[in-house]
């Protein structure tokens, strides 16, 4: 019996371990910018990393590498982003 609740706790803590360790991720798209009835024809929209107080933070991308506090861009064409973001 105490076996099997050493090997249960052990268990539960790898559990919840890598359930504290999942990052989070934002994806952004978009395919209908418009300014009052006319889509966006081309044009740059800029985006920044903040957090709940709105300050600019540095964070981690999807592939580990380091970014700073800097805007992002990303190309805007018929009303819908376009490629990656730079």
């Amino acid at each position: 019996m105490n076996r099997i609740f050493k090997y249960f706790s052990l268990a539960v803590i790898a559990l919840s371990l890598t359930a504290c360790s999942q990052a989070q991720s934002t994806t952004i798209t978009a395919s209908k910018l418009d300014l009052g009835p006319f889509p966006i024809s081309t044009g740059t929209v800029m985006f920044t990393p903040v957090n709940t107080l709105g300050t600019p933070i540095a964070f981690a991308d999807g592939t580990g590498a380091q970014h700073g506090t800097t805007a992002f861009s990303c190309e805007v064409s018929a009303g819908a982003i376009t490629g990656a973001i730079t």
